[in-house]
């Protein structure tokens, strides 16, 4: 198993494709960009479609957060800005 990183949008539901059995286990901001970073078998054929949305304090989030699995937040540009990390399968 391998960790890899997936770029993702800010304030935005997206999906992203991840190989089969992977365990999202973060965001972080990098070479100013969001990732999310997984834990996955890269020689996996099959891919699983993940729900991932990071989301700033205050902004508005899905009706349906609830039945996302809270990630970790970070801070940014000198913990001025604090972004949220969520994923559902």
């Amino acid at each position: 198993m391998k960790v890899y990183k997936y770029p993702v949008r800010v304030n935005t539901v997206e999906t992203i494709d991840l190989p089969l059995g992977a365990k999202p286990l973060s965001i972080a901001f990098q070479y100013d960009k969001v990732y999310i970073y997984a834990l996955v078998k890269p020689e996996e054929q099959k891919t699983v479609s993940v729900q991932v949305i990071v989301a700033g304090t205050g902004e508005p989030l899905p009706e349906d957060i609830d039945t996302f699995t809270y990630l970790n937040t970070i801070q940014m540009f000198d913990q001025q800005w604090n972004l949220h990390g969520f994923y559902k399968k």
